[in-house]
């Protein structure tokens, strides 16, 4: 390795050039390992973030290796928006964004997401938006809640959960009944009641 080691940012990624010899060696066909893949990952040279602490990154060909240590560092986010609360169905997935992240480099792996301890709350991330998926056990019309803070603690809000169950009550049609020739095509919209309902995708 050029360096003895590196540092990385969790949620970020960095390159760890290497010196072969000989130098037109195709470094392609080199091996990358981590000593601890929940603290950093390696594809083909490029050391990813994962949480704060160390890891040692080895190279290797046949029986030649060699390392560079791996200090993953935390980014501290010093204000974010997240609702204030968000409905779910027990069984049922709903969807929130987190907005206004600062320092503007910094990305949703900087947050700290922890579900109340008595919430069957299942948490996936995709870019700044969050999937809550509720266990079908969660009691319709019950509380819950997700507590969201930065990586020293020294920032925490909270989003209460609604564990709601709405049914569909109507649904209506914007036409009741319509003449048509051979060929024709006409739009029929629907409307469901309540519009928030849980299964009211048509």
């Amino acid at each position: 390795f050029v360096d003895e080691s590196v540092a990385v940012m969790v949620g970020f990624d960095t390159s760890l050039p290497v010196e072969t010899d000989p130098a037109d060696f195709d470094v392609s066909l080199l091996e990358w390992k981590s000593s601890d893949e929940s603290v950093a990952v390696v594809n083909d040279g490029y050391v990813h973030g994962v949480a704060s602490g160390f890891a040692r990154i080895t190279v290797s060909s046949g029986k030649k290796s060699a390392g560079i240590d791996v200090y993953v560092n935390d980014v501290i986010v010093s204000s974010f928006t997240v609702p204030s609360s968000i409905d779910v169905a027990p069984g049922y997935s709903t969807k929130f964004k987190v907005t206004s992240i600062k320092p503007e480099y910094a990305k949703i792996e900087n947050l700290r997401f922890s579900p109340g301890q008595s919430d069957d709350l299942t948490l996936s991330f995709s870019e700044n938006v969050v999937t809550v998926t509720a266990g079908k056990g969660m009691a319709n019309g019950s509380k819950g809640s997700i507590s969201v803070s930065n990586a020293d603690g020294t920032l925490e809000k909270k989003i209460v959960v609604n564990y709601i169950y709405r049914p569909v009550t109507a649904v209506s049609l914007n036409v009741t009944s319509a003449a048509m020739t051979i060929g024709e095509t006409k739009t029929v919209s629907a409307t469901v009641t309540p519009s928030n309902a849980t299964d009211g995708a048509l």
